[in-house]
């Protein structure tokens, strides 16, 4: 006997918008460290560099989550989400990567743009 899951999901329950930024700078030899609470700030990087920072993500509802992470922004496609598109149970944590890749054409200054984490209502239906 072959067993069947449909997962179905509502229309979003929470969308958090977070900003982000990160600054290109000609000099090779020039990184710098951000650690703000409010906004993700990849730092200081090079051309051709990358700058990772982890998130962490809880369910503190009673019944499944799933979440999706989306970027818009003028360098929203230098971004990397590990581990994106899931389903938390409640009281479950998870941590999530992102990772800004510089490209080595970049024109230095600051770019910036918003990350969006979409939280829906997970239901799953076995047959």
């Amino acid at each position: 006997m072959t067993s069947l899951a449909f997962y179905f999901y509502d229309k979003p329950m929470d969308i958090i918008s977070v900003p982000i930024t990160i600054n290109v700078e000609d000099e090779s030899n020039i990184i710098g460290f951000a650690s703000d609470k409010d906004i993700i700030n990849f730092g200081t990087a090079p051309r051709g560099s990358g700058s990772l920072k982890r998130i962490n993500l809880t369910n503190e509802k009673d019944f499944p989550l799933f979440f999706s992470i989306k970027t818009e922004g003028n360098f929203s496609t230098w971004i990397s989400i590990e581990n994106n598109n899931f389903v938390l149970y409640p009281g479950e944590i998870k941590e999530v990567k992102l990772t800004a890749s510089v490209p080595g054409n970049a024109l230095a200054g600051k770019y910036m743009g918003n990350l969006y984490i979409i939280i829906k209502r997970h239901y799953a239906l076995l047959r």
